[in-house]
């Protein structure tokens, strides 16, 4: 109270046989404090996120095996809850970590985990493989298919640029090697598309995820030959530190998770 007389230069109460009377500045003050008092209870207390008022542009980058599927859903989902939210996709990248650390990046979902305390890191699933192969193929006509069988047709499989710099062997090299040592991918391709239809159009087998089985065209002119879901790439979501207590990053890596997990095996 004293605080208070002293900013004020005013006694504010007076004493009177039945108590304290407020003086005409107490009561100025008074008069004040109510408009006060909201502006304060506005500054502290925290907004409500809402999705559909979020104007966010996230930038996200993934493996184009998976990016092939959960792209797109994710994209019609941000149009059904967020539609003033963007999506930037970016080709995933070695550098991924450092494109995230200088906020080029929003989200990575990655093979690998770092280490590093700078990095949120939320594993989400494995993304085990299998073989495709186009509708008539010749090994469609055997009774009793086994790994072996493959190897007498070409084999095709994604490239990541991480790969290339040994950071990591990628499933498809190591499935090769097993059945056939020395044995090489005919075609390492950064573009699902382009792998498919090369299927389509030769006797070239795909080995590609699991999560094909969700591409337009699966059932119709390519189907899943044999699931060799021993050889698989873990996934997790990464993004900076800094922002995660950011309720918008909070709300959008959910909404990347539930799509993610639809496709992805615990």
């Amino acid at each position: 109270m004293q605080r208070l007389r002293d900013t004020f230069d005013d006694p504010l109460f007076t004493r009177v046989a039945k108590g304290l009377v407020p003086t005409s500045k107490a009561l100025e003050l008074g008069e004040q404090l109510p408009a006060i008092l909201k502006q304060l209870n506005t500054l502290v207390q925290q907004k409500v996120f809402d999705p559909k008022l979020c104007t966010e542009t996230f930038s996200i980058s993934m493996a184009p095996f998976l990016s092939t599927i959960v792209t797109p859903r994710l994209l019609i989902k941000l149009l059904e809850t967020a539609p003033l939210v963007n999506l930037v996709e970016l080709p995933l990248r070695a550098s991924h970590l450092t494109s995230i650390e200088q906020g080029s990046l929003d989200f990575s979902v990655h093979y690998k985990s770092p280490n590093n305390p700078q990095y949120q890191v939320n594993y989400v699933g494995k993304l085990p493989a299998s073989l495709f192969a186009r509708f008539g193929h010749p090994l469609f006509k055997l009774k009793s298919l086994s790994v072996q069988d493959v190897v007498e047709y070409p084999i095709i499989g994604m490239q990541i640029e991480s790969d290339i710099n040994n950071e990591f062997d990628a499933p498809v090299d190591k499935f090769l090697n097993q059945l056939k040592p020395g044995c090489k991918t005919k075609l390492r391709g950064a573009q699902t598309q382009v792998l498919i239809d090369v299927m389509l159009q030769s006797d070239a087998l795909l080995f590609g995820a699991d999560a094909l089985t969700s591409y337009k065209g699966h059932g119709r002119d390519f189907k899943l030959l044999l699931p060799v879901k021993e050889w698989f790439a873990s996934a997790h979501i990464i993004r900076h530190s800094r922002n995660k207590d950011n309720d918008a990053y909070v709300w959008f890596e959910k909404l990347l998770e539930d799509e993610l997990r639809n496709v992805l095996e615990s």
